[in-house]
């Protein structure tokens, strides 16, 4: 329904810029600059939003609301309004899209085991493009009819419009003739915004039937941002690998080490955990390092290392530090339950050892 009201609405404004208000191409273009405004202000302030409370339903529906006012206000486009009018009118449709069409994408993952991701976020994607294709031909087909309604009207007996809607041919009118030409373009449009603003109307009504899913951590991590985003071509482990390093190393950027070591009641320093990890994955480190050294001499005397290598008691340590990670890993997929999945379970692993080895942040 978004995709609907948006793409079948919105293809007609430029046209609008041109014919009636006498832009360049170009010009049209960068005047839509506002809606994509509104859509970047609103999808970031969304998505912070929902990370925090980890809700999303308001959203989508204060946006289709804000989406109808927008294409109500619409229907009254005339020759006569100012184009800082229409800009403003955008703007609001803007705010209404940020708050909506990525944010549909984001229910749809969460509402979906890790097998469907890939389905859930092309499927939404593919719905969206399908009812703008609708959209369009559907309001192209009310522009027409209602185009040769209005023409008949306003021109005198006998002149013949343009074959074709376009700027250059509209220019060349005589100015009566012009005249009566732009009153009647911008009168057929009226229509279009009508049925578009219907069409919001149902998608407010239907976003307070979207039955609220508690958020999953992984799927906070999507971003919000890409609201227009195509889908990737990934299968669903991929795509959950992906959003699962995304959340780990943005939690790796904040005592992550400091983590591990409470988790898996270890009392070693940052470095010293690091060496551990580094060693237990069989790495070559130079422990005459200046800055490994003191963690070099801390695991020797707790007879963690020997030789450059770690001891028995060292071995059990990585374990229990990968078992830590992994752990912790399998909180991020709550609500996907991966110890149902050897796939997944190998993936954590994976992940476990390879993020474990990153040096600490220079903050710890």
């Amino acid at each position: 329904m978004v995709g609907f009201a948006l793409f079948g609405a919105i293809t007609f404004l430029p046209l609008y810029l041109q014919v009636v208000k006498g832009h360049g191409p170009t010009e049209a273009g960068l005047l839509l600059t506002p809606m994509m405004a509104g859509v970047l202000v609103t999808s970031i302030a969304s998505g912070q939003v929902i990370s925090r409370i980890g809700r999303y339903k308001p959203f989508p529906i204060v946006g289709t609301a804000l989406m109808t006012i927008a294409m109500f206000l619409l229907t009254g486009i005339s020759v006569s309004m100012p184009t800082w009018q229409a800009e403003l009118y955008v703007l609001v449709l803007g705010f209404g899209l940020g708050m909506t069409m990525q944010v549909l994408v984001l229910a749809a993952q969460n509402a979906v085991p890790y097998r469907q991701l890939g389905v859930a976020t092309s499927g939404s994607t593919l719905f969206r493009q399908v009812g703008g294709s609708i959209g369009v031909s559907l309001f192209g087909a009310i522009f027409a009819n209602r185009l040769a309604t209005e023409l008949a009207d306003a021109l005198p007996p006998g002149v013949e419009p343009p074959a074709a809607a376009s700027p250059g041919a509209v220019a060349r009118l005589p100015p009566t003739v012009k005249e009566g030409y732009l009153d009647a373009f911008a009168a057929a449009l009226g229509p279009v915004f009508a049925v578009a603003a219907g069409v919001s109307l149902v998608a407010f009504a239907l976003t307070w039937l979207l039955r609220e899913v508690p958020l999953r951590r992984s799927a906070a991590a999507e971003g919000i941002t890409e609201s227009f985003a195509m889908p990737r071509e990934a299968e669903s482990l991929p795509e959950l690998e992906r959003i699962v390093t995304t959340l780990a190393r943005r939690e790796n950027r904040w005592r992550v080490y400091d983590q591990l070591a409470r988790r898996s009641g270890l009392d070693l320093q940052p470095t010293e955990l690091w060496l551990v990890a580094r060693l237990g994955e069989g790495t070559e480190v130079d422990l005459d390092d200046p800055g490994l050294g003191a963690a070099g001499a801390s695991l020797r005397a707790r007879g963690l290392l020997t030789d450059g290598h770690l001891g028995a008691e060292g071995e059990a340590v990585y374990r229990r530090v990968l078992a830590a990670r992994r752990d912790g890993l399998s909180e991020l997929l709550d609500g996907w339950e991966p110890e149902e999945h050897d796939e997944v379970r190998a993936m954590l692993d994976r992940l476990a050892r390879a993020l474990v080895a990153e040096p600490p942040p220079a903050s710890a």
